[in-house]
C-alpha cells in the first residue's frame, strides 16, 4: 500500500496541481515512481494507493503507472485527505496488508506477503463507514 493522500504544501508550488507522490524527484521520476519499482523489487504485483488531494492526477496516469513497473493498481480515495491524517487514509484502505509510507516499506509485512502467509482483499472503501469515535 502506498500512502498518496496528502496535499504536500510544504512543496508549493510544485503541488498546486500535482499530489506530492508525483511530483518528480530524481529526473523524470516521480516519488510513487520510487515506491512502485521498490514493491515490484520484492515481488509484489498488486498496490492498493490511497488517494485525496488531486486524485485525478493518479488516476489520469494509473495505466502507465502499471505499465512501467508492471504492477496491477487498485486506488482507494480517502475523501478527508486534506482535514485528517494518515490514520485515516488507513483506516480507507483497511484489510490491504503490505503497507509502504511514500519510501519507507514495512520489511516484515513485504516479507509475509512475498511469503503468502496473508492475503490482500481488493476493493475500495469510498462507500464504507467512517470509524467511530
Amino acid at each position: 500500500m502506498v500512502l498518496a493522500a496528502g496535499a504536500g504544501r510544504r512543496l508549493q508550488p510544485y503541488t498546486d496541481t500535482l499530489p506530492k507522490t508525483l511530483v518528480p524527484v530524481d529526473g523524470e521520476r516521480t516519488i510513487l515512481d520510487i515506491a512502485l519499482a521498490n514493491l515490484k523489487a520484492v515481488g509484489l504485483d498488486d498496490v492498493a494507493v490511497v488517494t485525496g488531494y488531486a486524485a485525478g492526477a493518479v488516476a489520469d496516469r494509473k495505466a502507465a503507472l502499471e505499465r512501467a513497473h508492471g504492477v496491477r493498481i487498485e486506488l482507494v480515495f480517502n475523501p478527508r485527505a486534506e482535514e485528517w491524517n494518515n490514520a485515516y487514509s488507513l483506516w480507507c484502505a483497511r484489510g490491504q496488508q503490505a503497507l509502504l509510507d511514500r519510501s519507507r516499506m514495512d520489511r516484515v509485512a513485504v516479507d509475509e506477503q512475498r511469503a503468502g502467509r496473508t492475503s490482500c482483499s481488493r476493493s475500495t472503501t469510498s462507500s464504507r463507514s467512517a470509524p467511530r469515535r
